[in-house]
């Protein structure tokens, strides 16, 4: 048994010819690179019984020799995957069951019904370029370079790839590595592993924008192993969204990318009792300008997706509303060739890698004195009581005289308000359901109604920015500046309501 930590990396297969001149690998490599042709069968019940356990079971031919491997349900961590592997000989295409039971799977492959059913699945071929390579001083990779294909039943999916398993050192350096060649090569962060695409080969499903999801926090983690787990669900978000950014015109993808990256400066600022900024600063500052490159985009979206059309629908007739359509389509393509240029960017993969060596390596750690050492290993129930408990005086310090509050003041208030939420979703396995959906809808109410008060902010500032050539465009921009400001006025009259419910609200925590 082993314990395989692998980093894994995408390169163009037009960018294969920049990989043999790197000079980062060319100083790095200490042992003579070998290519070998890897043929693997993957096998699985048709009910897929194995992969539903996080397993993948294959037979492998390397130099003509058959290889077993089962690899068990493992962690995945900005990127970086970890999971036990159990490598055994195999005759030929047969596959070793008493290899099989003696590994932690044993029970499953007890059952003779199972083996019975046990068939290949998908298959890989493809030339590997082994070498090892030192990531840090007296620490040691294997840097295998992949190229060929997968192939699972009509369908096939090329391999062009970099993997980075660790043999000796700290995981950390594997992103600091990968940074390295990054200087050098474009390469992307790929999180799926051959035996994912394979099996996601045997079911295509059309992708969708991917909505954030609750972290995998349970009440034996100490507060640091919390915030890991939270900041790399922001990150897989993230990634999740980042090719329907470059190559969807579903508005839903920016959104959702640019909502990962606020929740994640939302931990950010949520854990700086153990997190401290002085830590964090430039990888905070890097994830803040990532979303001001989405946030141009994604104000466009919402002007001409739900601000425009009932205005639209009011006045069809009107001749300067198509001209302001017209206008505002052609800033949001500007705005939206810019996010997918940020996201194509290799400072984009860079920052992914920083922040997988930050959150691996918990680097923020040697900025803490005594008091902040103490706290990141207190148990996360006890340190979540006191995150929540802060954030909810934050926001009703904020909310305070709300009746008086001028736009920018509301719009601070919906901030605090919105990270409350938040640290409320990061934090609900901790705590009972139905409490944590009530006074998360009492939030999420309070947090849109402040939203529509701050859309007449935003509508006039993007309207600020359209050319307004004619009579017919300048009176059509004042219709637009009279509805959302009429929206505004009726959250006024719902905001007194919803405040006074939520500074009621007992907080469950």
């Amino acid at each position: 048994m082993a314990t395989e930590t692998e980093l894994k990396l995408a390169i163009a297969p037009e960018d294969m010819g920049r990989f043999a001149k790197c000079t980062a690998l060319a100083a790095t490599t200490r042992s003579k690179p070998v290519t070998r042709t890897v043929y693997s069968v993957y096998y699985d019940t048709p009910e897929r019984d194995l992969v539903r356990r996080g397993m993948a079971l294959r037979l492998r031919k390397v130099a003509g020799r058959w290889v077993q491997t089962l690899k068990t349900a493992g962690t995945a961590q900005a990127g970086l995957h970890q999971r036990g592997e159990f490598e055994a000989p195999a005759a030929a295409q047969l596959l070793n069951f008493v290899a099989l039971s003696t590994t932690p799977a044993a029970a499953l492959f007890a059952d003779a019904e199972l083996r019975a059913r046990l068939r290949p699945m998908f298959v890989t071929e493809f030339k590997r370029t082994a070498r090892l390579v030192e990531i840090h001083p007296g620490e040691l990779a294997e840097l295998c370079l992949d190229r060929g294909s997968i192939t699972g039943g009509a369908h096939r999916a090329a391999i062009s790839e970099i993997e980075l398993e660790l043999k000796t050192g700290a995981a950390e350096h594997l992103f600091d590595f990968a940074d390295l060649l990054l200087a050098e090569i474009p390469l992307r962060l790929d999180n799926a592993s051959k035996a994912e695409r394979g099996y996601a080969l045997l079911a295509p499903t059309d992708e969708a924008p991917a909505k954030a999801r609750p972290p995998m926090v349970d009440a034996a983690m100490t507060a640091s192993d919390a915030f890991v787990a939270i900041a790399d669900a922001c990150v897989r978000q993230l990634q999740a969204n980042e090719r329907g950014v470059v190559t969807s015109d579903d508005v839903e993808y920016i959104h959702q990318a640019r909502v990962a990256i606020r929740r994640l400066r939302s931990a950010f600022d949520l854990f700086r009792w153990i997190v401290p900024k002085a830590g964090v600063a430039p990888l905070a500052a890097a994830v803040k300008h990532l979303g001001t490159a989405f946030g141009g985009a994604r104000d466009w979206d919402v002007f001409l997706t739900e601000t425009l059309p009932p205005v639209a629908e009011v006045f069809a007739e009107h001749p300067g509303i198509a001209s302001i359509r017209t206008s505002a389509e052609r800033l949001r393509a500007t705005a939206r060739a810019e996010a997918r240029a940020t996201v194509a960017a290799p400072r984009y993969t860079g920052l992914l890698l920083r922040l997988g060596a930050t959150l691996v390596g918990r680097s923020w750690r040697a900025a803490l004195n005594a008091d902040a050492l103490a706290l990141q290993a207190m148990p996360i129930p006890e340190f979540a009581t006191m995150l929540l408990d802060r954030q909810w005086k934050r926001v009703r310090r904020a909310g305070k005289g709300h009746d008086d509050l001028a736009a920018e003041q509301l719009h601070a208030l919906r901030i605090e308000i919105k990270k409350l939420r938040y640290a409320i979703e990061f934090l609900q396995a901790l705590h009972p359901r139905k409490a944590v959906r009530a006074f998360l809808d009492q939030a999420t109410e309070l947090q849109d109604i402040l939203g529509h008060l701050n859309d007449a902010t935003v509508t006039a500032a993007l309207l600020g920015q359209l050319p307004l050539a004619d009579g017919d465009a300048r009176e059509a921009a004042g219709l637009v500046r009279g509805w959302t400001a009429a929206r505004s006025r009726e959250g006024v009259a719902r905001l007194d309501r919803a405040w006074a419910q939520f500074k009621a609200a007992k907080p469950y925590w």
